[in-house]
């Protein structure tokens, strides 16, 4: 079951589009599927993520 949903995050991924410029060193598609790959490991799931938001929050106030 995880593996489709990460198949179909992927798939999503590869279909958006971006205002970048014609130089940039590295390829949206990449960018955006390592981005959504540092998440999952982080916090595999979204419960854990919004469970842990309040301590991290609090972390980045001054």
């Amino acid at each position: 079951m995880v593996n489709s949903l990460i198949a179909s995050v992927i798939e999503r991924l590869g279909k958006v589009t971006g205002n970048r410029t014609p130089n940039a060193s590295t390829d949206w598609h990449n960018t955006l599927n390592l981005s959504f790959a540092m998440f999952h490991l982080k916090m595999p799931s979204l419960l854990q993520f919004r469970e842990s938001y309040s301590t991290k929050a609090g972390n980045l106030r001054l």
